[in-house]
């Protein structure tokens, strides 16, 4: 086998490598909620793993703080997202009393950035941002956004590659005549 073939199928190899450790690199990103204000004076803080791929939320933890609606926290483990997409996230208790909304103004991606949290004033239980429990007492969000940075690829991504160039190093190394 001539050189300029084997160096031609060594660069394939090493191309269809980075590749995949690229796709293995594309996971959901972790969104943290920042300077989340509502107008009673009470703030929300947390994160929650949100995969726009598949449009799927995970290990949400949530927690809001005293004002006309006493302090909770949504978690994972006992309340559901009644509705989520890349703009609109919807908390509920498992006990359907106390819900939480979150509307944004674009839309999250696993690309990571920041993302406004839409707070107009007046909301009503078709709109807006708001906290409520059994939607009798509310409380609007006024300000915030949702901050992530795009998840580092993993070491075994760096490991796939690192594992290609080793395998090229083995073939070379067979192939020499003695």
């Amino acid at each position: 086998m001539s050189k300029l073939l084997r160096l031609s199928r060594s660069i394939s190899i090493l191309c269809a490598a980075v590749a995949v450790s690229s796709l293995a690199g594309a996971n959901p990103v972790t969104w943290t909620l920042s300077g989340v204000q509502f107008a009673d004076g009470a703030s929300a803080t947390g994160t929650f793993i949100y995969d726009a791929d598949t449009n799927a939320l995970t290990d949400w933890h949530i927690s809001t703080t005293d004002g006309v609606l006493a302090h909770y926290d949504y978690d994972s483990s006992d309340s559901l997202t009644a509705w989520v997409s890349s703009t609109h996230l919807a908390f509920d208790l498992k006990s359907n009393t106390r819900y939480l909304t979150i509307d944004l103004s674009a839309a999250m991606s696993d690309a990571g950035g920041v993302v406004g949290i839409h707070a107009p004033a007046g909301v009503s239980i078709k709109d807006g941002s708001f906290e409520c429990n059994n939607c009798g007492t509310f409380r609007e969000i006024r300000q915030g956004s949702l901050t992530a940075v795009h998840n580092v690829p993993e070491p075994a991504s760096l490991g796939l590659v690192a594992g290609a160039l080793g395998l090229l190093g083995l073939s070379a190394r067979r192939r020499r005549p003695a």
